[in-house]
Order: structure tokens, then sequence, then C-alpha cells
């Protein structure tokens, strides 16, 4: 497997590397650490006439991470650099254990953030070589006009495999986007789109800067859980992210992401209902399961595991409670 030839830019500031974007629209790829896009490159998938290094661009490798106040990390941020900070690492139980799941020490050490949480969505027929892919149909993402894993289905469900995605989501992250045109932040549950196709709300011409992590966050326990064929250097086949926010030993809201299970991460519609006002340190191991239990039921509508990954979906699907389960155990 080789690269295709492209050409090379390192632009210094945020504004030459977003006109490079602008001028060259459509044919630009953003390179971080490239753990992602590299590989996907050499099989002929996301393909790019111009790489655009961002390594060099002042601001893009900043953290500011205090206890009790916001926390700001620049989309250049090693994902090691980020979760290993002593204030994440003891207070943001689910950011960490995230940062750690993702692939194996290598891949911490040079995938940044920012490439994590845009990272493309995977299909069994579609991360494959040219050679595979060529006795086969094009499917939605390859410019075709059909998906290989639901024949009748109008869009594409590749799913989204980020780990960091849904623990972030259940802090409540904002996610900051520069253009020339200037900058927009949003919701990072607002990032995503659902559809495999085109998963984030990223135009042409745009990059993601930074993202910013609420003060609230310091007052609550998290955990996440993921579901992998093995121990490292793999994706999850499902996830989970928890974080419960705590008054007294009482809970005041709570937050439950999945990922992995769909187009895009999943949200648990309801789960503060089901959490608020309970003492989680004083529930045993019989209610914890059936906590975990209603949160699967809530959230089966909204996910939906297809049969592109080396685990079958019903069984991706039965693992939703278990996982939850696992996260309130580690909280507890």
């Amino acid at each position: 497997m080789t690269l295709s030839a492209f050409e090379y830019c390192r632009p210094n500031t945020l504004a030459e590397g977003l006109k490079l974007l602008k001028e060259n629209a459509g044919k630009i790829r953003p390179l971080a650490g490239g753990t992602d896009l590299l590989n996907n490159m050499k099989v002929g998938l996301n393909p790019a006439e111009v790489v655009m290094d961002i390594t060099g661009i002042e601001g893009l490798a900043n953290i500011e991470c205090s206890v009790n106040k916001p926390v700001k990390v620049g989309a250049g941020v090693t994902i090691w650099d980020f979760v290993h900070r002593p204030e994440v690492k003891e207070n943001l139980a689910a950011l960490y254990q995230a940062g750690c799941g993702v692939g194996a020490i290598q891949h911490q050490q040079m995938g940044t953030v920012g490439g994590n949480i845009c990272q493309d969505t995977r299909c069994w027929f579609y991360n494959q070589t040219r050679h595979w892919r060529k006795a086969r149909p094009l499917c939605y993402k390859t410019g075709g006009t059909q998906c290989l894993i639901i024949k009748n289905s109008e869009r594409c469900h590749a799913a989204l495999c980020s780990d960091l995605a849904p623990a972030l989501i259940a802090f409540k992250t904002q996610v900051k986007i520069a253009s020339l045109e200037g900058e927009r932040e949003i919701a990072l549950s607002d990032f995503y789109t659902g559809e495999g196709k085109n998963p984030t709300v990223l135009k042409a011409g745009e990059m993601v800067t930074q993202i910013s992590i609420p003060e609230s966050a310091w007052q609550t326990k998290s955990a996440y859980v993921k579901l992998r064929s093995r121990k490292s250097i793999d994706f999850p086949q499902a996830g989970a992210a928890v974080v419960l926010s705590e008054e007294g030993g009482v809970v005041q809201a709570a937050n439950v992401v999945l990922v992995a299970l769909g187009s895009g991460p999943v949200p648990v519609k309801g789960a503060e209902e089901i959490f608020r006002g309970m003492k989680i340190q004083e529930l045993d191991g019989a209610k914890i399961s059936a906590l975990a239990q209603e949160c699967a039921e809530k959230a089966s509508k909204d996910i939906l595991p297809v049969a592109n990954m080396s685990w079958r979906p019903a069984y991706r699907r039965k693992m939703v409670a278990p996982i939850i389960e696992e996260a309130l155990l580690k909280i507890r």
C-alpha cells in the first residue's frame, strides 16, 4: 500500500491555513497526527491532492486546564498530552479512560484531540483495499447509490468510532470551528450529523480549532467503557460514557452517551430522570444492573448497530446494558 502523490503544505498561522483550505476546497485534507488519515489514503480512501500539515499553526497545541475553570484544548493537542494531565486523570475519569482506550500508546502520542473527534466513519465494506472494493458495487460512501449493509436504505450506515466523542459530549463540550468568514462555536453533540457519508457539519474551508469543556465538569463523577475485540489497537464495537453530577452525594444531573452503535454518538434520552435523586455509592449491584438495563431500553430506539463490524449487531445491542453497568460500577 502506497500513498498517491500529493502537494504538501505547512502553514505557520491559522489565517494561512484557512486560506489554503478555501483555495483548495474539495481536494485538501488537514493533517495533524495522521494515524487515521494516512492509513485511509494508502488504500485509496479520503483522497487529497493537497495535504496541509497543521502542526506548525500557532495556538492549536495549547491547553488551558485548571480545576474549577473551563478547559480549553487546541485541536492539535495530542490525546496523550491531554488525558495525562494530572487534573484530567484525577477528576475527569471518563476522558482519561477514553483517551487511554484509543489505539496503542503510539497512536495516543501522535493522534490529536481534533483528529479523534473528526475521524471518518467506518464500515466493513468501506475500510478495505482498492482491490477488495473493486470487486463489489459502489456504496454511498464511495460515490454509489446504495448501502451494501441495508439494501433499501436511503443513507450510509458507516459507524462513528471516536472514543473521545461520547465522553466529551457527556461533559457538554463545545467545539470551535474556524473559516475565513469567521468563527462559530457549537455543542459537540450538534457537530455530528448522524449520517455515515458526511458524519460532521464541517463545510468546505472550515476546520476545528478548539474544544471547550465547561467548569461544571469538575463537579462530576464519570467513566467510559469500551467494548472491543482486542485490548489495544482496536476501534470500539460499542462504547458508553457516563457522567453524573452530584451535590451532597445525591445525583442532580446525568448524561449517558453511546458510540459505535450508529453513524454518530447517541445520547441516552431520559438518563437524567433515571438517576436524579439517587445516591450512587449506596446502590448495590442488583440496583445498578437494573438502572443500566433501563438506560439501554431507553436507548434501544435510537441506536442502530448494523453488520458493518466484526461482531454481530444483535450482540452489540445486547451489550449496551453491561457496558453502562460497568461504567456505573467504576463510578461507585
